[in-house]
């Protein structure tokens, strides 16, 4: 499971209950990988929960560098695979 969270995560609770599902569920473990978009000053703490600290998190802090971002979210797959 790929998590895209943004400054605005926090307000949306099925992104949080999609994750709670996640790492509770077997069949995802070590399969959730989070991906903070936006700039990093612009990430308050609350976006990344403390259980997704022992995750691979993959920062994408503007989009041109989507295409550089993405080649590593496949590379994270490709190795839990």
């Amino acid at each position: 499971m790929v998590a895209l969270l943004t400054q605005d995560t926090p307000e949306f609770g099925n992104v949080q209950w999609e994750m709670g599902f996640a790492l509770g569920n077997k069949a995802y473990r070590h399969r959730l990988i989070p991906v903070l978009v936006g700039a990093q000053t612009e990430m308050p703490a609350i976006v990344m929960p403390w259980i997704l600290e022992r995750f691979r998190v993959i920062r994408l802090p503007e989009p041109s560098k989507a295409e550089e971002v993405i080649r590593e979210i496949a590379g994270a797959l490709m190795a839990e695979a």
